[in-house]
C-alpha cells in the first residue's frame, strides 16, 4: 500500500509546531479545493488590482461609455475603486463634450492613492 500512496511513508506529513496535523486526508482535500473555487484559483491577487477589467468594462457599458480596447487595458490594470471613480467621472464629463477615452488615459496617469500605511514601530 505504501507503493500506491507515496506519502504515506512520512509520518510527520502535514505537521508542523503545535500542529496535530492532517487527521482526515479526504477534508485536507476538499477544504483545499473548496478555497480555490472561492477565491478564483490565485490568492495573489489580495492588492486589489483589477487584472480582467471585466468589473470595469461592465460599469462603463451602464453608463453608456464606448471605450476603446486600449482605455479598457489601462483600467484593468488600476484597482477598481480608482477604474470605478475614473469611469464615472469620464461619463460625466462624456455628457459635457469631453472624450471618455482621452479624460481615463490622462487621469489614469495621476497618482492620487492614498500614502501606504505607516509602519507599526
Amino acid at each position: 500500500m505504501c507503493d500506491k500512496w507515496p506519502l504515506l511513508k512520512f509520518p510527520d506529513f502535514g505537521m508542523s509546531k503545535g500542529s496535530k496535523g492532517i487527521g482526515n486526508l479526504n477534508n485536507y482535500i476538499q477544504a483545499a479545493v473548496g478555497k480555490i473555487a472561492r477565491e478564483g484559483g490565485h490568492s495573489f491577487n489580495k492588492g486589489g488590482k483589477n487584472y480582467t477589467g471585466n468589473q470595469s468594462r461592465q460599469k462603463a457599458e451602464e453608463l453608456g461609455l464606448n471605450l476603446s480596447d486600449a482605455t479598457y487595458e489601462t483600467i484593468a490594470h488600476m484597482p477598481l475603486r480608482k477604474a470605478t471613480r475614473l469611469i464615472e467621472e469620464a461619463a460625466q464629463r462624456q455628457s459635457e463634450g469631453e472624450d471618455p477615452n482621452q479624460y481615463i488615459e490622462r487621469e489614469a496617469l495621476v497618482d492620487d492613492e492614498p500614502e501606504a500605511k505607516r509602519r507599526r514601530v
